[in-house]
């Protein structure tokens, strides 16, 4: 595998070995056929002729033959093989570090990426699959190969979609999110290998260029400009404001000034009003300020926690539910910074969720280990918790629990509370639930 890349990339990708198994095929058929009598009354062996005639792997006119073998192969047998490339596609855009993968045009799901650096740049066009390996070797130029393993830069899966360019794992997580590359697209190895399962040779890999973000048709609208991370030159003044134009969105001087100078920062997102980040994710730009408490566009928060909300007080405005920020996050935990200039909400900590619902119960941030609040755990799966004054001792259905006491709050670790509780458990690291 070939990335181009001296010290992080694979500097080869595998071979083709389609024409040496046709032609393989080929040599034996064709000496079998021209082969005859004749042949054995001069002397001459079976090997003797396939030498003579040079019938071998390689040879023009053999290689020639294989080709239209190949051909007709694919003619007929190509619409069933590549339907599933043909319908499926990968969108990757570069300054969003964002890859798509859809099937039939619907979305299935989106991984962040690592691109190339603004002196080796991911290609921008339209691509295919060409080729696809597990646990591929590292192959760099006038060093050893790097075999499989935690020293090889390319991780666990590769799919290659243009000579000296692929889709790949990484050793390095951090990496993701970032310029770290010599043209190659790094994904998580977790991420790369979901992905490998479902693409096949010949899918089409879209890389494309675009800062500017709209939202999805019936939401909201804003406008979400990621940086020109390549220096195009495409995030000027004129083509942001004719944007928001195009979009009705008018927003006051003072603050469009603010976003227009952090342009090619970091990526700013141009709303009216204020919009909601969570661990530096949007959330939603649909909040409702009512006696200066922030309420919540309640369907657009479950749809990014994937989790529905029993809030107990919710507000009904043009047809939709809004619900308070202190309805869904245990404020105690959970560090809230409300920029006003900007009209930015971003809340920082970890969210609960319960066989899909979510619970107001946050989980302090600790460098050790995850602990969670057994109290309103176990009392929303109906389990009988009391606090005992005189042993300082948590009773779970009349059972003591170890816990560990945080700011006057019981707290379990969340492996300890699984198996008490009879929960399976997992952790989304990119979004804090």
């Amino acid at each position: 595998m070939l990335c181009r890349d001296k010290n992080q990339e694979e500097n080869r990708r595998p071979g083709d070995t389609s024409f040496a198994i046709v032609q393989v095929v080929l040599k034996s058929l064709i000496a079998f056929v021209f082969y005859n009598p004749t042949h054995k009354l001069l002397g001459i062996t079976y090997y003797e002729y396939v030498a003579v005639n040079d019938i071998k792997p390689g040879g023009g006119w053999l290689k020639k033959f294989a080709s239209f073998v190949l051909a007709i192969i694919f003619l007929f047998a190509g619409p069933r093989i590549l339907t599933g490339s043909e319908t499926n596609k990968i969108v990757l855009n570069l300054p969003a570090f964002v890859l798509e993968y859809y099937e039939s045009e619907t979305l299935v799901k989106a991984y962040p990426i690592a691109i190339g650096r603004s002196t080796s740049q991911t290609p921008v066009g339209d691509f295919k699959v060409i080729n696809k390996a597990k646990h591929p070797t590292w192959f760099p130029r006038g060093r050893d190969p790097i075999l499989p393993g935690p020293a090889n830069p390319l991780g666990t899966r590769w799919l290659g979609f243009k000579n000296g360019y692929g889709i790949h794992g990484n050793n390095k997580p951090s990496a993701i999110g970032t310029m770290a590359s010599a043209g190659c697209v790094r994904l998580y190895n977790e991420d790369v290998e979901e992905l490998y399962k479902k693409v096949a040779v010949g899918t089409s890999v879209k890389v494309i260029y675009q800062t500017l973000e709209l939202p999805e048709k019936g939401k909201k609208p804003y406008i979400k400009v990621h940086p020109d991370l390549y220096g195009f030159g495409v995030n000027t003044r004129e083509k942001i404001i004719a944007k928001l134009s195009e979009q009705n969105m008018v927003i006051p001087e003072k603050k469009l000034s603010l976003l227009l100078n952090d342009v090619n920062k970091k990526p700013v997102i141009f709303n009216e009003g204020y919009f909601m980040t969570f661990n530096g994710k949007f959330v939603t730009n649909d909040i409702e300020i009512i006696e200066q408490d922030f309420y919540i566009n309640k369907r657009e928060i479950e749809d990014f926690f994937d989790a529905i909300s029993n809030s107990s007080l919710p507000v009904f405005i043009q047809g939709k539910e809004y619900i308070a920020v202190n309805e869904i996050f245990d404020m105690e935990n959970t560090a809230i910074e409300v920029m006003e200039n900007e009209e930015i909400l971003n809340l920082q900590g970890n969210l609960t969720t319960v066989n899909g619902q979510i619970l107001k119960a946050g989980c302090p941030k600790d460098p050790k280990e995850i602990v969670v609040p057994i109290r309103p755990l176990a009392e929303f799966l109906g389990w009988d918790v009391y606090w005992d004054n005189e042993t300082w001792t948590v009773f779970l259905n009349e059972k003591p629990l170890k816990t560990t006491l945080i700011n006057s709050r019981s707290y379990m670790t969340v492996e300890e509370a699984s198996s008490v509780l009879n929960l399976n458990w997992f952790k989304d690291d990119k979004k804090g639930v």
